[in-house]
This record gives structure tokens, C-alpha cells and sequence, in this order.
């Protein structure tokens, strides 16, 4: 993944300056804190949820970076629900309470 560099105090500085202006919400900040970090990373960044019965991953918010054009097959790919069961390594994340490097072209 290609990371802008930037300093960790700079950063924080934006995502603490963002958390403050954000709404009082739990939804509104997790969208602050999406969008702060694809800005930061420069890549796209999805809150995941686990649902009511148990099987799936579904996108609670994403962030997307500025600047960077997004199709809409990119935001379908970012939408889909991950089935908890398969191999995606964010079901991984979830069983084993772990996280997981995710390899460049993969799905999340």
C-alpha cells in the first residue's frame, strides 16, 4: 500500500481536531474517523459491523481518500457483506479476534 508520509502528531492532531467537531453520535464519528484515516492512508477505509444472526460482515461506514476517483464497482466491492464463515481476511479478523494484514488486490 503507498502511504503519504506524514508525521504521527500530525495526524492525530487531524483525527483529535475531527472526533471534536463530530457530531455526538456513534455513526457520525465513526464516519469522522473513516474519513480521516482514508485521508491520512490514502486509501479507502470501511467500519465493519457483524449481523444480527451472526454471519455477515456489512459496512457500517467508509471512508474514501480525497482526491481519488472511486467507480461505482469500487463503492459495490466496499458495500458487499463478507460472509464471516469464508476466507476474506477481515472474517478472519472476526473469528480469531486478530488482526490480518490484508494482500494488496484482495477483497477486505
Amino acid at each position: 500500500m503507498d502511504v503519504r508520509l506524514r508525521s504521527q502528531a500530525e495526524v492525530l492532531t487531524r483525527l483529535m481536531t475531527a472526533l471534536i467537531d463530530a457530531p455526538a453520535d456513534a455513526h457520525a464519528v465513526m464516519s469522522t474517523l473513516a474519513t480521516e484515516i482514508a485521508s491520512a492512508t490514502d486509501s479507502y477505509c470501511r467500519f465493519l459491523k457483524v449481523s444480527e444472526d451472526g454471519e455477515w460482515l456489512l459496512s457500517e461506514v467508509r471512508g474514501i481518500p480525497p482526491h481519488r476517483p472511486v467507480s461505482d464497482a469500487t463503492l459495490r466491492l466496499l458495500d458487499t457483506p463478507i460472509p464471516i464463515r469464508g476466507e476474506a481476511p477481515a472474517a478472519q479478523v472476526v473469528r480469531e479476534r486478530r488482526t490480518v494484514r490484508v494482500p494488496k488486490g484482495t477483497e477486505a
